[in-house]
């Protein structure tokens, strides 16, 4: 189809949008209204597939017009000065009365590209090759061409595959846990805000890697857990043989599990309790030297074999 005929443009602000027809009412400057403007992509393919949005209620725009045809040119720059009577008359250096465009966009290098939503969600890339992807601040990946590097930062991760997950997860503290007190800034937007100590209770991390033997399996095979373990935080927790006199609480730092018939636990103090569900066999090729400080206790249900 062949477009014909001069472009005009009208400025105004949309009212209303419909999501499934990709339509919107705008409200123009002059008050009258014009509905099903269409809302325009970027770009857009015979198959539903490429570039394009959904804009926002009071979003100021301008609509085109061309031929019998009406739809979103783009969006209308608001444009502020925010200056009062008494600064101006102190301003001094030509242009700083200028209009300004900024909108509460951050401030870009020449060549950058971004994409943003009032929710946090960002996709930025930069002229310089890195790109960043983003939910905010502390949720977001980074792509670096120098080496190739990749950088994740997050407070809570997790890699789920066909064949198992890897996981780091946080808890929220308790008393049991002890406290932190560091120096927070409650008005970060303040230049001027001055920082105030707060103290929180400290939050207890986790890692876990869980592998299955194979893809159609329910359970993981292979276990590892590393952190403040959470079902063997506290006193019910089952790591015995643990150092009462140096305040331990029972909490195991690592355990690591082999089909629920081997499992291993340490504690922080370097405590080591295994439980074996198979035949236990250790072959030396030089010297084997055993040294014990304190009591050493061996027993047996079946024959005690002492050979040299």
């Amino acid at each position: 189809m062949s477009v014909n005929g001069a472009i005009r443009v009208k400025q105004g602000q949309i009212i209303s949008v419909d999501k499934e027809k990709w339509t919107c009412v705008v409200k123009f400057d002059d008050g009258t209204p014009e509905e099903s403007v269409a809302i325009a992509p970027i770009y857009l393919n015979t198959y539903g597939s490429g570039i394009f949005y959904v804009p926002e209620t009071k979003a100021s725009v301008i609509v085109a017009y061309v031929g019998e045809r009406k739809f979103l040119l783009a969006c209308s720059y608001p444009e502020t000065t925010e200056r009062g009577e008494s600064s101006v008359d102190e301003i001094q250096v030509e242009g700083q009365l200028e209009p300004d465009h900024a909108a509460s966009r951050p401030i870009f290098s020449e060549g950058d590209i971004s994409m943003s939503t009032k929710g946090g969600g960002f996709i930025t890339m930069r002229s310089s090759g890195v790109v960043e992807v983003g939910a905010s601040q502390v949720a977001r990946r980074f792509y670096i061409p120098l080496t190739n590097f990749v950088r994740d930062i997050c407070a809570n991760y997790d890699l789920t595959t066909a064949g198992g997950n890897l996981s780091f997860t946080t808890r929220p503290g308790d008393p049991t846990h002890g406290t932190y007190t560091s120096k927070v800034k409650m008005n970060p937007s303040d230049p001027g805000d001055v920082p105030v100590d707060k103290t929180v209770y400290k939050t207890p991390v986790e890692f876990n890697l869980n592998v299955k033997e194979y893809i159609e399996d329910t359970d993981p095979i292979v276990q590892l857990e590393i952190g403040r373990i959470k079902h063997h935080d506290g006193n019910d927790a089952p790591l015995f043989g643990s150092n009462a006199s140096k305040g331990y609480d029972e909490d195991a730092l690592i355990r690591f599990t082999v089909n629920k018939k081997f499992n291993m636990w340490i504690d922080r103090f370097g405590t080591i309790v295994s439980n074996f569900s198979g035949s236990v066999s250790s072959q030396h090729q030089k010297n084997y030297n055993l040294g014990v400080k304190g009591n050493l206790s061996m027993g047996s249900n079946g024959k005690f074999n002492r050979k040299s």
